[in-house]
This record gives structure tokens, C-alpha cells and sequence, in this order.
């Protein structure tokens, strides 16, 4: 006779609790972006004082001050301009680049896919390898074996993105010049050129967030090993290998998923010193010289974009894990 790891069905009771609970979490969700819209809009329009003397400069001339004045909207109160803002950016219209007199959303969504490229591929090296040495590290908790892994993360922890890629550019591009230092791909870029190019990025980024999901899936994994359902399975004489892909590890990634979507949301959003040292044409880069140079709408819609990816990861996490674990349904009833 199995073992079995606790039922994921729900009873009628618990169903509603947790349509109401997800309908609160959505709303939240939306209230959320609702604050980050002001917060991006302020912090880029109102904060900083003279916008067009921050744009334009000192030595400018009295037309172009008022045709950047009413390019901007600065002449119109800033409530109604934060409003015909939101209006904008709920269709993704976030007006003209200072920059390039160019749309700004197609600069930004394709800016978005590259760093969804460089995200999803460090994201498929992130987790099977850290959730597989994970669990190994735990069903040999306390060995030789266990303790060389937790001591590679713990200098992958310490070690700045930027330090290990300047030290792989100088090993794999420069002594031995197998690999390209500067990632310039392009939409002509064949996939070849793109997987030689996003070698040494994704190797640059994988360590520090694949170091802390290694270490939670040890600890989720060393907890479900020694629950009750998984020392009965034992007792019973069930296989160890199948105790664990039956039952350890179905458990122990429930409380990964929402570890693995905020470091998602972090690879999308949070590359920028990777992206800037290898020349990425991502999200991050642009959020970056859209900065510098002062180019407000596309510095708005770059920021819109990374939180609302973060807000959106985070709540699918929420809802995985209401759905995926019973204990979640019972607690909301």
C-alpha cells in the first residue's frame, strides 16, 4: 500500500473563500499599478522641478522652451496631465521619444523582448540547475557533497554580477577568444549569433539568483522529507527514488513558485549591469540611457513596463500557490 501526499482537491466550502480572495488580489494588484503610475509620473514630470531646463539645457531659446512646454503638457495642471497620461499609457500610447522624435512603445517592446530572451534563457539554466542541485544538496544533507555546494553559493552570493562577467569577458574573450565580448544582437541576428552572444550574459546572471533559489529548494526540500506522509511512505517500503518524485518533490516546489517568479521578475527587470557590461539592447539598458539623456517618455514607459511585469509575476505566483495547496483554501475559509 502508497503513501499519498495530501489531497490538492478543494470541497465546495473552500472554493468561494478563494474566488473572493483572488478577486481581493487582483484588485490589489491594479491598486498597486495605480500607485506605481503616480509615483513613475511624479518622479519624472512634477519631483524634478524644471523638466524642459533638465531636457533643454540653460542655453536655449525662449520657442523652443514653450514648444517643449506644450510638448510636454506642462501647461496644462497636473492632475489633468497625470489623467491624460494614464489615459495614454492604459493604451500603450506614452507619446513621442525626446530623443528620436519616434513612437516610444516600440522602442520599449523591443527593447522588452530582448530582455525577455535574455530572462527566459537564464531563466531555464536557473531553475532545472538549481532546483536539481537543491534537491541532491538535501537527500545528502550534511555531506561532502552538500557542503561543496552550499560553499559555491555562498561565493556565487558574495560575487557581484559585474565582477564575474568582466572576469568571464577577460577569460573567454580575451585569453581564450571563444566567445564574443559585447552582445550586440539585433533582429537580423541569426540563432546562432545569438547563442554564442548570450552565453557569457546568461553564465553572468545565473549565479547569484540560481545560488538563493538553490538554497530555498533545499530547505523546502529537507522540510517535506520529514513530514509525516514521506516516513510512512518509507515505513511501507516504497522506493526511495520514488518517494522522492512522487511525493518530495511535488511538495517541495510548491513553496518554490513564488521564489521562482519574483526572480523571474527580477531577470526581466533587474539585469542592468549585465545588459550595460555586454551591451544588451534589453529593458534595463534603455531604462538607463533613457535616464541619462533625459528622454522622459520613454524613462515612463521603460519603468511602467518593468513594474508592471514584477506586480503581474507576483500575482500569478499568489494565485499558483492558493491553487497548487489546500492549506491555502482551508486558512482563507
Amino acid at each position: 500500500m502508497e503513501a499519498y501526499a495530501p489531497s490538492t482537491e478543494r470541497s465546495p466550502s473552500e472554493t468561494w473563500p478563494l474566488l473572493r480572495w483572488l478577486g481581493m488580489r487582483l484588485g490589489f494588484s491594479l491598486l498597486v499599478l495605480l500607485v506605481l503610475s503616480i509615483v513613475v509620473f511624479a518622479a519624472t514630470t512634477v519631483l524634478p522641478g524644471n523638466v524642459v531646463d533638465v531636457v533643454l539645457g540653460q542655453n536655449t531659446t525662449p520657442d523652443a522652451r514653450a514648444a517643449m512646454i506644450h510638448r510636454l503638457h506642462l501647461d496644462v495642471p497636473p492632475a489633468l496631465r497625470y489623467l491624460q497620461w494614464l489615459g495614454g499609457a492604459i493604451h500603450l500610447d506614452f507619446g513621442d521619444s525626446l530623443q528620436s522624435d519616434q513612437p516610444v512603445w516600440p522602442t520599449v517592446a523591443a527593447a522588452f523582448g530582448h530582455s525577455l530572451v535574455l530572462a527566459g534563457a537564464a531563466g531555464i539554466v536557473m531553475i532545472f540547475t538549481s532546483v536539481f542541485l537543491g534537491l541532491w544538496s538535501a537527500l545528502r544533507a550534511g555531506g561532502w557533497l552538500d557542503r561543496l555546494i552550499l560553499g559555491v553559493t555562498f561565493l556565487a552570493l558574495s560575487m557581484p554580477e559585474f565582477v564575474l562577467g568582466a572576469l568571464l569577458i577577460w577569460i573567454f574573450a580575451i585569453v581564450l577568444p571563444v566567445l564574443p565580448a559585447l552582445s550586440l544582437v539585433d533582429s537580423a541576428s541569426g540563432i546562432g549569433d545569438w547563442a554564442r552572444m548570450l552565453v557569457l550574459p546568461v553564465i553572468t546572471v545565473v549565479p547569484v539568483t540560481g545560488a538563493y533559489i538553490l538554497r530555498t529548494m533545499r530547505s523546502a526540500t529537507i522540510d517535506v522529507a520529514g513530514q509525516d506522509f514521506v516516513q510512512m511512505a518509507r515505513l511501507r517500503g516504497m522506493p526511495a527514488r520514488r518517494i522522492v518524485w512522487r511525493h518530495v518533490l511535488p511538495n517541495a516546489l510548491v513553496p518554490m513558485i513564488n521564489v521562482l517568479t519574483l526572480n523571474m521578475g527580477w531577470l526581466v527587470g533587474g539585469i542592468v549591469v549585465v545588459e550595460v557590461l555586454f551591451q544588451y539592447p534589453g529593458i534595463g539598458k534603455l531604462l538607463l540611457e533613457s535616464t541619462e539623456t533625459r528622454d522622459i517618455p520613454m524613462v515612463q514607459a521603460a519603468a511602467m513596463l518593468v513594474g508592471t511585469v514584477y506586480v503581474t509575476l507576483n500575482l500569478i505566483a499568489d494565485v499558483a500557490i492558493a491553487l497548487l495547496d489546500p492549506r491555502v483554501g482551508k486558512s482563507l475559509g
